[in-house]
């Protein structure tokens, strides 16, 4: 008895219960940092068994786009669309990788009449300020927001650097590894729903 109440108890502690988001969007965004296809994610597919998650929706997104304008005015329709079923801005997050990235996205929401909040340097969400949250990857760790969009995650974007900058296979790889942990952070901060978008071609890092 004492062994098998052992092994319960082993088996218990093993499994990490996921409270932020969903399962799909942890299946998801563990199959991006592993290089697995968004394809090849069915039902049964969990490369991270020790860990689940308690909630359940919609598989993420990825769209792609010609142009900037046009995955502007995908998340202009989109916020618009949230906004009337009664989602609030401020529970909505663009996350960008540069930060140059965000500004483009602040003056085109203002053109269209959508608030922004920038969260950039020591900055923190203050939930009293409306309006659409946008921070970059690097500062979007450790937040959370009910609906996240990953945008400009495109060709020369994301990975941010060419081939030339290294000096050998390993190190690229390192950083290809880090850019990958990068997106996934990203993702994750999504308790409800995530969605990758682009314009004039898909991150290689999306397979």
């Amino acid at each position: 008895m004492d062994s098998m109440s052992n092994q319960i108890r082993g088996r218990s502690s093993y499994l990490r219960i996921n409270y932020r988001t969903t399962e799909e969007i942890r299946k998801f965004a563990f199959g991006l940092l592993n290089g697995v296809s968004f394809n090849n994610l069915d039902e049964d597919y969990d490369n991270d068994k020790g860990c689940q998650s308690l909630t359940h929706g919609d598989k993420p997104e990825i769209k792609e786009f010609a142009t900037p304008e046009d995955e502007l005015d995908f998340l202009v329709t989109k916020i618009n669309d949230m906004e009337t079923n009664g989602i609030e801005q401020k529970s909505i997050c663009i996350v960008a990788r540069t930060h140059k990235l965000p500004d483009n996205y602040i003056a085109g929401l203002q053109r269209a009449g959508i608030k922004s909040f920038e969260i950039k340097g020591n900055k923190t969400d203050d939930r009293s300020f409306d309006g659409v949250r946008i921070a970059t990857m690097h500062r979007v760790k450790g937040l959370e927001f009910n609906h996240v969009f990953a945008v400009a995650v495109n060709k020369k974007v994301l990975p941010f650097g060419t081939r030339a900058d290294f000096e050998d296979d390993i190190s690229l790889e390192e950083f290809r590894t880090g850019e990958k942990c990068l997106l996934y952070v990203a993702l994750t901060r999504a308790r409800k729903i995530a969605c990758v978008i682009c314009y004039g071609g898909l991150s290689e890092l999306i397979v």
